[in-house]
């Protein structure tokens, strides 16, 4: 049996996949380094608004592990981040806990939650960490609260009920 080609990761990158070495590594959680211009800020495109660019922005993956590592799927869902939000949290954002064990470098870093997006794979840059159980959680609770998944942020999923089966033909 004849092994398959290896697939370089300058392939990969051409074809919207992270490197080889990242493809482990994505999963909840999983926090990255991307270029700055590669997040979308719609309220960027409003008149007079402002926005400070930087050369990087640290991103959250929350896609689920399958999705996250399967090559079929070229794209994957992350939460920017900001080191540079003051005040308290709007209601679609969340404060990471203890940052710098997770990655990050700076602290306070402040999950943007309302700017969930899609990215190709192949604009991952390089991976920090890797978000504790415990701020994957608070995480999480935020993303289904703001896809009313949720009615408050320590409460279960709030998932519509299920059909019940139907008996089968005797």
């Amino acid at each position: 049996m004849l092994d398959a080609p290896k697939v370089t990761d300058a392939e990969r990158s051409a074809a919207g996949l992270a490197p080889s070495a990242f493809t482990p590594k994505l999963g909840p959680g999983a926090v990255f380094k991307i270029e700055d211009d590669d997040v979308v800020f719609p309220t960027a495109r409003i008149a007079g608004s402002t926005r400070t660019s930087h050369s990087e922005r640290w991103v959250i993956v929350v896609d689920r592990i399958e999705d996250s590592r399967n090559d079929k799927t070229k794209t994957i869902s992350i939460v920017p981040c900001s080191a540079s939000c003051r005040g308290a949290a709007a209601s679609f954002e969340y404060d990471i806990p203890d940052p710098t064990s997770c990655g990050f470098s700076k602290e306070p870093i402040r999950a943007l939650v309302h700017l969930l997006q899609p990215i190709l794979k192949s604009e991952l840059k390089g991976f920090q960490g890797q978000l504790s159980a415990t701020a994957l959680t608070g995480l999480q609770a935020v993303i289904a609260l703001k896809f009313g998944l949720s009615q408050e942020r320590d409460r279960s999923i709030c998932l519509p009920p299920v059909a019940p089966s139907p008996a089968p033909n005797g």
